[in-house]
């Protein structure tokens, strides 16, 4: 007969080993879904910067636009006609190199989402890697646990079969 105490071992070992494993599972389903809630802001803060790059385009824009004006102003002031010659040369430059400035920002403004959109990524993957090696580890657990309580009982039964021998 195998002692009750044998028993109570055992299955203390099962049960120790299936809350460790729980416990590894949820870490890993914890650390899974913090990095998809991280990943969403990231992704948030990626639409942040292009509309932050829109609007500093636009600043640009507008500042150009406002130079522009007062050239205008100051060359008709003068009687010099704007829409043609040297006033409307000046024009079409200070337009082209806003342009260049306003491209660059968006570019810019592009880039640094991107950047940010693949960090995003990164940590989903992560996440999710960090949740697929818990679960591993988990069933790991389960399985080193069940094979230990397995042998524990088998070596309580075999020595209490051997000592009911001994007193045949």
């Amino acid at each position: 007969m195998v002692a009750p105490l044998a028993i109570a071992a055992v299955a203390t070992q099962a049960v120790g080993s299936l809350f460790s494993a729980y416990a590894q599972y949820k870490a890993g389903k914890t650390a899974r879904d913090r990095a998809r809630e991280n990943a969403a802001l990231l992704r948030v803060q990626a639409e942040e910067e292009l509309v932050k790059g829109e609007q500093g385009a636009q600043e640009i824009g507008k500042q150009v636009n406002s130079v522009i004006g007062e050239q205008r102003s100051a060359y008709a002031g003068q009687g010099v006609r704007v829409d043609t010659g040297s006033a409307a040369i000046v024009a079409e430059q200070s337009m082209a190199a806003a342009g260049m400035d306003i491209e660059k920002i968006r570019v810019s403004a592009r880039k640094q989402a991107e950047s940010i959109i693949r960090q995003a990524g990164m940590m989903e993957r992560d996440g999710e890697d960090a949740y697929k090696a818990a679960r591993f580890n988990a069933i790991g657990t389960i399985v080193s646990g069940g094979g230990s309580a397995a042998s524990s009982y088998s070596s309580a039964t075999s020595g209490s079969t051997a000592a009911a021998k001994e007193t045949k």
